[in-house]
């Protein structure tokens, strides 16, 4: 099911087999937008050659229309994709929106009827400011939701989060309770507020507690994680999985995302620092001067670009076993990115040079 095939330190390339093909890891997985597909599915097949897709079982839920045709026709049909497709089970919306209007085992039997390869337990979103006895609550339902889950999940992949906020301790219990009740995938979750907030060092600290006491037999997905400075400083942790939203929703915003200078807002921009065959294409004043849905269209594009070749050069990296240089000067770009390389050091999963 998970096979490594090269190593440097903790990172690692491998190959996840699903009963619809194999996805090379680390992977991204593209998250498509069941009422909107800014990129087009044939678009992320052929152009951009992906070959894992995300996309949200809540919001195809709630809406009765979608709800019967994922049924119905089930869920490869209704996007037109051949390949695995993972689906997301809410938690996200309890975190944007605060709460969700589903019962766990609903969603849950809904991606499974639905025909999801990789089905996610609706874990309870546990936020950095939850105090100890709140993130306890909600891990103690979110271990039994995944248990219940494990004896409905049979012939697809079950992910099963690890929530405990910034309790380290709780993020330890949750990762070595998760790992004994079998799961196929495990996730960190409730990461996003740290990488909307640039909190790197913490980001670092959490991911370790969770990775440190998880075995290495099994593929880990860091939930949320699609922007290009985070990815590969999780992938040095082992991290193999990630799914990304943002290159549309930063394109809604009109910002444009880079490897190295983070996230640039368009009307800032002189030059495009990029030779994507967007970029190469069109000047930042004619992309301005677009309509809207052009403009989100034109910035997706770019966006994923630049989120896919990270991707692919992180793989490239630990083929080579350069990827620590790479961290090195990548983190030199952002200063709190700089306290997470760190923190790695310290860690150990990046040595110090001699």
């Amino acid at each position: 099911m998970f096979k490594v095939l090269h190593e440097c330190g903790w990172a690692r390339v491998g190959e996840i087999k699903t009963r619809r093909g194999t996805i090379k890891t680390p992977a991204m997985a593209v998250v498509v937008n069941p009422h909107k597909q800014v990129v087009k599915v044939n678009e992320l097949t052929g152009r951009f050659k992906v070959d894992l897709l995300m996309t949200n079982a809540y919001i195809a839920y709630k809406d009765p229309r979608l709800r019967t045709l994922y049924l119905e026709r089930g869920i490869h049909a209704f996007l037109g994709f051949r390949g695995p497709i993972y689906t997301d089970s809410g938690a996200f919306q309890m975190y944007s929106r605060g709460r969700v209007d589903v019962k766990p085992e609903e969603i849950l039997k809904f991606q499974v009827k639905a025909g999801s390869d990789f089905i996610t337990v609706l874990d309870v979103f546990t936020f950095p400011s939850d105090e100890k006895p709140v993130a306890e609550r909600k891990l103690a339902i979110t271990l039994e939701r995944i248990r219940e889950a494990r004896e409905t999940v049979k012939e697809a992949m079950l992910v099963g989060p690890i929530q405990g906020g910034l309790h380290l301790d709780l993020r330890a219990k949750a990762a070595r309770s998760v790992a004994k009740i079998g799961v196929d995938v495990f996730a960190v979750g409730g990461i996003v507020p740290l990488m909307e907030g640039y909190r790197f060092k913490e980001l670092v600290a959490v991911t370790d507690a969770c990775v440190r006491n998880l075995p290495r037999l099994k593929p880990v997905h860091a939930f949320g994680v699609g922007h290009p400075l985070s990815i590969p400083l999780l992938v040095a942790m082992g991290v193999d999985l990630f799914d990304t939203a943002s290159y549309a929703v930063y394109a809604e915003d009109d910002r444009y995302i880079t490897a190295q200078l983070g996230t640039l807002r368009l009307e800032e921009i002189e030059e495009f620092p990029c030779s994507c065959p967007v970029c190469t294409k069109y000047t930042p004043k004619e992309v301005k001067d677009m309509l809207k849905p052009e403009r989100v269209r034109t910035l997706s594009l770019h966006n994923l670009y630049v989120i896919l070749r990270e991707i692919r050069l992180v793989r490239e990296l630990i083929r080579d076993c350069s990827l620590p240089e790479y961290l090195e000067m990548v983190s030199a770009t952002h200063p709190r990115l700089i306290d997470g390389v760190k923190l790695l050091k310290q860690l150990g999963y990046i040595k110090e040079k001699l």
